[in-house]
């Protein structure tokens, strides 16, 4: 049960920094083309 939860939470962390990068990489990219 543990490591179940464990590997939920690092599933769930990984997608959230994926879904940073790509708001940050718009935001930068935005600034750059303005």
């Amino acid at each position: 049960m543990p490591v179940f939860h464990y590997l939920r939470k690092t599933i769930c962390f990984s997608r959230s920094v994926e879904i940073h990068e790509k708001v940050i990489g718009a935001f930068i990219e935005r600034h750059m083309f303005y």
